[in-house]
């Protein structure tokens, strides 16, 4: 265990309208689970545990909200030594991250004034031509006529020209009634929001596609557990299997072993070397989780609504909080360590509808990072508790004079205290 570094932070319990005497059982049953497993010890189910930073996870089967040992318990939270790696320039993550954010929705503009609508199999679709007697799928209407099975045609032909559908577009698929799609042949793009509120049971993404745009899948996770990406695809825009339902089961999202650009560990979704963290299923559930020590950016939404995760620890790899990263998450303690230079707008606008509930944020800096200025806001209309924010001891000060973070309500002070194992 001598390769093992632990950072003990003394800090305030991060819990409130908690009955103090189950309080303190549940504290001691916590940092025994903690010994135990420094100590190599036998866990619950008798196996032997050991850490391996960013690759055992502290996992839960039920929901981690409810049953996780907290980081923030009676002063202490215990966090591993996450080393440093190699990592590109923030800038131009930065400069990309921006850039998808608008590319993403714009891949659809192709004229509408070419547009026409024809039926398939009872369902009424808009066809708009793409170039190369290619369309794209913009609409579909007169959907659930049978059974939850969608048929897509392959090819249509219109005016006596036959095309072949190759893409689908924005708003071109959204029925509750979609539990399976019968895809075109030679589907090669889902786009922007181009599937929303379906109820699949089993999603089948054909190895013809390449590319799967921002929000592609959108709540249509509510009867899906996991999902496979083919080898085939070599983009994927932010959170494609984005949902903000809270009737949402997703636990895995899987990539093909031999997809050069894209995968999965332990269920997330990542680029293929785990620099940039794409998406969290929205039902992952983890007592603790602990970002690979790889990774320099958390994308856009990806972990937007995840409810189901205790902690989350961030490596001091990390550079980068994108827009909308943790936005309305639900967890114990986010661990954020010196190494963050960027933090977009509505990248911790955190919380959940409980006036009870209040998520913690440990800054590992003492230097206030900084932050956009909505960096901490919602969107729409959410109500959320402000988080507490933990800062190291005489810097305090530092982050109430600093713009935005001055802003926060609470904002309490720690110390720091190092212990080799």
């Amino acid at each position: 265990m001598k390769k093992l570094l632990l950072i003990i932070i003394l800090i305030s319990s991060c819990y409130t309208n908690v009955n103090a005497q189950k309080w303190f059982e549940k504290l001691s049953k916590g940092l025994q689970t903690v010994s135990n497993v420094l100590g190599g010890k036998k866990n619950a189910t008798g196996t032997s545990s050991t850490i391996k930073e960013s690759s055992k996870q502290e996992k839960t089967s039920e929901s981690s909200q409810g049953n996780t040992i907290s980081l923030i318990k009676n002063g202490y939270v215990i966090i591993p030594n996450h080393v440093t790696s190699p990592i590109p320039e923030v800038a131009k993550l930065y400069k990309r991250s921006k850039a998808s954010i608008g590319a993403e929705e714009k891949r659809d503009r192709y004229s509408e004034s070419s547009d026409f609508t024809k039926a398939y199999a009872g369902v009424t679709y808009t066809f708009r031509p793409i170039g190369n007697n290619e369309v794209m799928i913009t609409h579909s209407s007169n959907i659930g006529y049978k059974q939850g099975l969608l048929e897509m045609p392959s090819t249509i032909t219109y005016n006596g020209r036959t095309y072949s559908v190759t893409v689908l577009g924005s708003g071109a698929v959204n029925s509750t009634d979609v539990t399976r799609i019968n895809w075109p042949r030679n589907l090669r793009e889902i786009h922007f929001n181009a599937l929303q509120d379906c109820r699949f049971e089993a999603l089948n993404i054909p190895s013809t596609v390449t590319y799967i745009g921002a929000h592609a899948f959108n709540s249509c996770t509510s009867r899906l557990k996991s999902v496979t990406i083919p080898a085939s695809v070599t983009h994927i825009g932010y959170a494609p299997f984005f949902s903000a339902e809270h009737k949402n089961i997703l636990q895995e999202i899987n990539v093909d072993p031999n997809n050069p650009n894209y995968k999965s560990w332990e269920g997330v979704l990542f680029n293929k070397n785990m620099t940039e963290l794409i998406q969290v299923p929205r039902c992952l559930s983890y007592g603790t989780y602990y970002v690979p020590i790889t990774v320099v950016s958390i994308n856009r939404d990806a972990f937007s609504y995840c409810d189901n995760i205790g902690n989350i620890v961030l490596p001091n790899s990390v550079k980068y909080l994108a827009v909308d990263a943790f936005q309305k998450a639900v967890f114990h303690c986010l661990i954020i360590p010196s190494s963050i230079v960027a933090v977009d707008e509505y990248a911790l606008g955190v919380g959940n509808f409980s006036r009870e509930h209040r998520e913690s944020i440990v800054m590992m800096s003492e230097t206030a990072p900084i932050i956009n200025n909505l960096a901490f806001n919602t969107t729409g209309t959410y109500f959320k508790q402000d988080p507490i924010i933990y800062v190291p001891k005489g810097c305090r000060d530092s982050y109430l004079s600093a713009e935005t973070w001055g802003e926060r309500k609470t904002i309490i002070e720690t110390s720091f205290i190092k212990q080799n194992h």
